[in-house]
């Protein structure tokens, strides 16, 4: 039923009528039909669209869409204040990476590693990744090494922008910290890129599952 053009969901009404979630519950109250044909979740509500443009007629709705449209401007003047903020604290992030010779640099991280890992991880390499060369083994940890040593900025932009949606400027955190190891070690800029692009997706599946929007 959902593909009956009498119909429209509350998906819908938001996207394509620049309704609310408010004015829905408000003006529309109950729904006209659902949409049960589905494979998981609870079944989706329709409201009947003849009914929907009556009701934009009314002074009520003017006076939703009238609030709906400051709301709008309101975020958006919201998201960029934030930003602004992210980007003056991006700004003020100096990664400073001192080269060093990287067959030493290489062997510290080694170390580092296999010092936090336990006794029986060593032995039986329950965390290694069986298709992986030495060589990439290596550069793998060694830009773990390196990464890890800027974690600090990660605590401070968690904890100034606690309430806001971070996914981008933890992107853009990673893409200076990860361009500038690479810069300062040529040898590991493809395991630098390789490990940026799996922390992009990573940040944004976690935005995904929390649902945030923020465009």
């Amino acid at each position: 039923m959902i593909n009956d053009i009498r119909y429209i969901s509350a998906k819908q009404l938001v996207k394509k009528r620049g309704w609310s979630r408010i004015a829905i519950r408000d003006l529309l109250k109950t729904s006209d039909a659902n949409d049960t044909k589905i494979s998981h979740g609870k079944p989706v509500k329709l409201y009947n669209i003849d009914r929907i443009k009556q009701i934009e007629k009314t002074d009520r709705f003017f006076i939703y869409k009238k609030y709906i449209e400051r709301r709008r401007i309101s975020n958006l003047i919201g998201r960029k204040r934030r930003r602004n903020k992210f980007s003056d604290f991006l700004d003020s992030i100096n990664i400073n990476i001192q080269k060093t010779d990287i067959d030493l640099l290489k062997k510290i991280a080694e170390n580092n590693y296999f010092g936090q890992k336990s006794h029986m991880e060593i032995i039986y390499g329950l965390t290694d990744d069986i298709n992986e060369s030495h060589e990439d083994f290596i550069n793998r940890i060694t830009v773990e090494y390196l990464r890890n040593s800027f974690n600090t900025y990660d605590k401070i932009l968690e904890e100034q922008f606690d309430r806001m949606d971070t996914t981008q400027a933890y992107i853009e955190l990673n893409k200076k910290i990860f361009s500038e190891i690479g810069k300062n070690y040529s040898e590991l800029k493809l395991e630098c890129e390789k490990q940026l692009d799996e922390r992009i997706k990573q940040l944004i599946c976690r935005k995904d599952k929390k649902g945030v929007i923020d465009r």
